[in-house]
């Protein structure tokens, strides 16, 4: 794990990032949860309660639905990922929008984002 300088300013940035979340595009929310996820740093464990972390992952889950039409397949793919990396057990509703988005756009999948995708429903 990080040192606890580093999950200050984690926990920083996630409280920051969770009101300009609406104004991410789909590849800015896939990069910051990717890079948390390639960190090992759930965001609810950064953040100053249990609260704040189902706050922001609700953001997350609602500003990722809002964005799906216009996502590219591959940050659906990343962003499902880490957020089974990451250990977070989102609402069914959010992965099977995000299946269907996969599902509607398959022929755009690497068979590395194929497998990405079945590992992330594994582990959700």
């Amino acid at each position: 794990h990080a040192p606890a300088l580093v999950c200050a300013w984690l926990g920083w940035v996630i409280q920051a990032s969770q009101p300009k979340l609406p104004h991410f595009s789909s590849q800015e929310l896939s990069n910051l949860l990717l890079s948390l996820a390639r960190l090992s740093q759930p965001p609810h464990a950064l953040l100053s309660s249990q609260a704040l972390g189902q706050e922001w992952w609700a953001r997350v889950a609602h500003v990722s639905r809002l964005m799906l039409p216009s996502a590219d397949t591959l940050h659906a793919v990343n962003t499902l990922w880490a957020v089974a990396v990451l250990g977070h057990k989102p609402h069914a509703a959010w992965a099977r929008a995000l299946c269907r988005k996969v599902l509607a756009e398959r022929e755009q999948l690497s068979a590395q984002g194929l497998a990405m995708v079945l590992w992330a429903l594994a582990r959700l």
